[in-house]
Protein backbone atom coordinates (compact mmCIF):
# COMPACT_ATOMS: atom_id res chain seq x y z
CA UNK A 1 0.00 0.00 0.00
CA UNK A 2 1.05 3.54 -0.58
CA UNK A 3 -0.08 7.05 0.24
CA UNK A 4 1.40 8.31 -3.04
CA UNK A 5 -1.54 9.20 -5.33
CA UNK A 6 0.72 9.30 -8.40
CA UNK A 7 1.82 5.70 -7.84
CA UNK A 8 -1.81 4.62 -7.45
CA UNK A 9 -2.83 6.50 -10.60
CA UNK A 10 0.07 5.00 -12.58
CA UNK A 11 -0.83 1.49 -11.37
CA UNK A 12 -4.45 1.95 -12.42
CA UNK A 13 -3.33 3.18 -15.84
CA UNK A 14 -1.62 -0.19 -16.44
CA UNK A 15 -4.86 -2.15 -16.01
CA UNK A 16 -6.59 -3.55 -19.07
CA UNK A 17 -9.89 -5.37 -19.30
CA UNK A 18 -9.77 -9.14 -19.72
CA UNK A 19 -12.40 -11.83 -19.85
CA UNK A 20 -15.94 -10.84 -19.07
CA UNK A 21 -17.95 -9.71 -22.01
CA UNK A 22 -21.13 -10.18 -20.07
CA UNK A 23 -23.18 -7.57 -18.32
CA UNK A 24 -23.89 -7.08 -15.40
CA UNK A 25 -21.32 -8.34 -12.89
CA UNK A 26 -21.45 -10.20 -9.56
CA UNK A 27 -20.33 -7.22 -7.50
CA UNK A 28 -22.91 -8.02 -4.83
CA UNK A 29 -20.86 -11.07 -3.84
CA UNK A 30 -17.74 -8.87 -3.52
CA UNK A 31 -19.69 -6.38 -1.40
CA UNK A 32 -20.99 -9.16 0.86
CA UNK A 33 -17.58 -10.85 1.24
CA UNK A 34 -16.05 -7.53 2.34
CA UNK A 35 -18.01 -7.85 5.59
CA UNK A 36 -16.80 -11.40 6.33
CA UNK A 37 -14.34 -11.45 9.28
CA UNK A 38 -12.38 -14.17 7.45
CA UNK A 39 -11.34 -11.52 4.88
CA UNK A 40 -8.58 -10.60 7.32
CA UNK A 41 -9.16 -6.92 7.94
CA UNK A 42 -6.73 -5.49 10.51
CA UNK A 43 -8.48 -4.45 13.74
CA UNK A 44 -8.97 -0.70 13.98
CA UNK A 45 -8.11 -0.07 10.33
CA UNK A 46 -10.23 1.89 7.88
CA UNK A 47 -11.75 -0.64 5.50
CA UNK A 48 -11.86 0.49 1.85
CA UNK A 49 -13.33 -1.67 -0.90
CA UNK A 50 -12.24 -0.49 -4.35
CA UNK A 51 -14.08 -1.89 -7.36
CA UNK A 52 -12.93 -1.03 -10.89
CA UNK A 53 -15.19 -2.28 -13.67
CA UNK A 54 -17.44 -1.54 -16.61
CA UNK A 55 -20.82 -2.78 -15.41
CA UNK A 56 -23.32 -2.51 -12.60
CA UNK A 57 -24.30 -5.18 -10.07
CA UNK A 58 -27.00 -7.72 -10.95
CA UNK A 59 -30.42 -6.29 -10.09
CA UNK A 60 -29.21 -2.80 -9.14
CA UNK A 61 -31.98 -1.32 -11.30
CA UNK A 62 -34.55 -3.43 -9.48
CA UNK A 63 -33.29 -2.00 -6.19
CA UNK A 64 -33.85 1.53 -7.57
CA UNK A 65 -30.29 2.82 -7.89
CA UNK A 66 -30.15 5.86 -10.17
CA UNK A 67 -28.42 5.20 -13.46
CA UNK A 68 -28.66 1.43 -13.06
CA UNK A 69 -30.90 -0.40 -15.49
CA UNK A 70 -30.26 -4.07 -14.79
CA UNK A 71 -33.22 -6.05 -13.49
CA UNK A 72 -31.69 -9.53 -13.74
CA UNK A 73 -31.59 -11.92 -10.81
CA UNK A 74 -28.34 -12.06 -8.91
CA UNK A 75 -26.74 -15.52 -9.43
CA UNK A 76 -26.04 -15.66 -5.67
CA UNK A 77 -29.58 -14.50 -4.71
CA UNK A 78 -28.18 -11.26 -3.26
CA UNK A 79 -29.68 -7.78 -3.32
CA UNK A 80 -27.52 -4.72 -4.01
CA UNK A 81 -29.53 -2.69 -1.52
CA UNK A 82 -29.13 -5.32 1.22
CA UNK A 83 -25.40 -5.97 0.75
CA UNK A 84 -24.62 -2.23 0.63
CA UNK A 85 -26.57 -1.79 3.88
CA UNK A 86 -24.44 -4.59 5.33
CA UNK A 87 -21.28 -2.81 4.22
CA UNK A 88 -22.48 0.39 5.88
CA UNK A 89 -23.24 -1.47 9.12
CA UNK A 90 -19.77 -3.08 9.00
CA UNK A 91 -18.16 0.33 8.37
CA UNK A 92 -16.82 -0.50 4.90
CA UNK A 93 -16.19 2.34 2.45
CA UNK A 94 -16.97 1.50 -1.16
CA UNK A 95 -15.13 3.32 -3.94
CA UNK A 96 -16.45 2.24 -7.31
CA UNK A 97 -14.85 3.34 -10.55
CA UNK A 98 -16.99 2.42 -13.52
CA UNK A 99 -15.99 2.85 -17.14
CA UNK A 100 -18.96 3.94 -19.19
CA UNK A 101 -19.78 1.75 -22.17
CA UNK A 102 -19.04 3.48 -25.49
CA UNK A 103 -22.07 5.03 -27.17
CA UNK A 104 -22.95 4.22 -30.76
CA UNK A 105 -21.49 6.75 -33.19
CA UNK A 106 -22.55 7.76 -36.66
CA UNK A 107 -19.01 7.32 -38.01
CA UNK A 108 -16.85 4.23 -37.85
CA UNK A 109 -14.10 6.09 -36.01
CA UNK A 110 -13.50 4.96 -32.46
CA UNK A 111 -11.57 6.46 -29.62
CA UNK A 112 -10.35 5.11 -26.33
CA UNK A 113 -11.64 6.96 -23.32
CA UNK A 114 -10.02 6.79 -19.93
CA UNK A 115 -12.02 5.36 -17.05
CA UNK A 116 -13.54 7.94 -14.76
CA UNK A 117 -15.15 7.81 -11.38
CA UNK A 118 -18.91 7.47 -11.73
CA UNK A 119 -21.47 6.39 -9.18
CA UNK A 120 -22.69 2.92 -10.12
CA UNK A 121 -24.23 2.53 -6.69
CA UNK A 122 -24.29 4.75 -3.62
CA UNK A 123 -21.22 4.39 -1.40
CA UNK A 124 -21.54 2.25 1.69
CA UNK A 125 -20.07 5.14 3.66
CA UNK A 126 -18.99 8.60 2.63
CA UNK A 127 -16.00 8.45 0.33
CA UNK A 128 -14.13 11.09 -1.60
CA UNK A 129 -12.90 10.24 -5.06
CA UNK A 130 -11.48 12.46 -7.74
CA UNK A 131 -12.17 12.32 -11.44
CA UNK A 132 -9.44 12.64 -13.97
Amino acid sequence: MTGDATKVDNAIDTLTPTGGGDYPESYNLVFQKSTDPATGWRAGSRKLVVVIGDAEPHGAGTDGFAGCTDHSSDPHALSTKTVLAGMRAAQRTLIMVRRQRPRARASSATSRSRPRATPAAPPATAATTSSR
